[in-house]
């Protein structure tokens, strides 16, 4: 019998993945646009980037939070060992994830 607070990591974790990629890809989209005839106005161009660097100080907040209570469950839950390695492969993806991202933007602006 599955845990209810394993389920809620299951669920929380997915969630996190969705919102990387989601701001990955309307990142991508909104600053590099893909097709010759799209115009930007160039009035939109901060409003953008503050909407941008908003959501992903949220984010953050977000996910630190996530993180920091999950690791803090820990010594709550009946099977600590499978729970401490599925949050150590959590911990693992989403670091990996967020380099992943980091050095696309880096190889993609020079």
């Amino acid at each position: 019998m599955k845990s209810s607070v394993r389920r809620r990591t299951n669920r929380n974790f997915a969630f996190h993945i969705f919102v990387m990629v989601v701001i990955a890809v309307s990142v991508e989209f909104l600053t590099h646009p893909f097709l010759e005839f799209v115009r930007r106005h160039p009035a939109l161009h901060w409003p953008l980037v503050i909407c941008g660097v908003v959501g992903a100080i949220i984010y953050a907040a977000g996910a630190w939070m996530y993180f920091y209570k999950s690791w803090r469950k820990l010594p709550l839950v009946p099977n600590k060992i499978s729970y401490g390695i599925w949050m150590g492969f959590e911990s693992l993806v989403f670091l990996a994830l967020l380099l992943l991202i980091w050095f696309y933007f880096i190889h993609s602006a020079g």
